[in-house]
């Protein structure tokens, strides 16, 4: 898969060992492969990214010890930027960049935040983001996406 190789040319910071269950404690229901993780200073807030759904009011303590955690890994992954593990976003400044999770593998990397949003929405299906049922039926009615889930080997 092309997208998949895009997602290894980032550098690669961390990895999770449970990522499904770390995305649920996090708040993420959907089933994207790839999930964008960060910080949002509008509100002060952990968030996350799908390329289809955002939010912002994330569990934050999650996202703040896996950046303590993975902090010298992200700090070289954008050497000579003096904010370290704050790339990712804090209270007083945007993201620049976002952690990268990979469900199937658990590999967290880190990309620049507007590249990582693009290949988000290029590799994950609008049919696995966690979209409310009614808006997803609306959404099938007007021939944007399908209810039926996706077949096997098809992800």
């Amino acid at each position: 898969m092309r997208e998949a190789a895009a997602f290894e040319e980032f550098p690669r910071v961390g990895r999770l060992l449970e990522p499904e269950r770390w995305l649920l404690a996090y708040g993420y229901s959907g089933r994207c492969r790839w999930v964008g993780l960060f910080w949002e200073c509008c509100g002060d807030e952990a968030a996350y990214c799908d390329g289809y759904s955002t939010l912002a009011g994330a569990n934050w303590p999650l996202l703040l010890e896996m950046a303590q955690a993975l902090a010298a890994d992200i700090a070289d992954a954008v050497p000579g930027d003096p904010r370290g593990r704050f790339v990712i976003g804090s209270s007083d400044e945007p993201a620049t960049h976002w952690l990268l999770l990979d469900r199937e593998s658990g590999e967290i990397r880190l990309a620049e935040a507007a590249p990582a949003r693009e290949l988000l929405m290029r590799s994950n299906r609008v049919e696995d983001a966690p979209i409310p049922a009614g808006l997803r039926d609306m959404l099938a009615q007007m021939g944007w996406m399908t209810t039926d889930p996706p077949a096997e080997g098809e992800r």
